[in-house]
């Protein structure tokens, strides 16, 4: 399973630029031992140790969306979500959700990993009654 990050800039004065993003990843998570690679798919990809888990993450070029392959622990997938959203414009809606659709998640921008894991759980539990 993999989980993204889906961002809308449709129709918006904006747009991800791949410099301004690879600087913003090294700033906030070089220390994690952050490695790019080129990747003909996307614009970017990159593996990085979290706390709990290794992430391979990319940038995809066909939608405004960044994935994690499923290897990546869920605490960690989210921390990077909250990040990432919080680094694009207040206009800009950011949803995270696994390729499977079983749930989505609308960030905000003073959410806690907390916050949306309950409402994950939230979700699993609606579509399960």
């Amino acid at each position: 399973m993999n989980y993204m990050i889906i961002f809308n800039t449709e129709d918006r004065d904006f747009a991800l630029d791949i410099i301004w993003f690879r600087k913003r990843l090294e700033e906030r998570w070089g220390g994690s031992g952050i490695q790019f690679s080129d990747d003909v798919y996307s614009h970017l990809a990159w593996e990085m140790n979290f706390s709990n888990s290794v992430g391979f993450g990319w940038w995809d070029r066909a939608a405004d969306c960044i994935a994690f392959s499923g290897s990546v622990d869920r605490k960690d997938w989210i921390l990077f979500a909250l990040w990432f959203c919080s680094t694009l414009p207040s206009d800009i809606d950011c949803l995270i959700a696994p390729d499977t659709n079983s749930f989505s998640v609308f960030l905000r921008p003073d959410m806690f990993i907390e916050e949306v894991i309950v409402e994950i759980e939230r979700q699993y539990l609606d579509d399960v009654e």
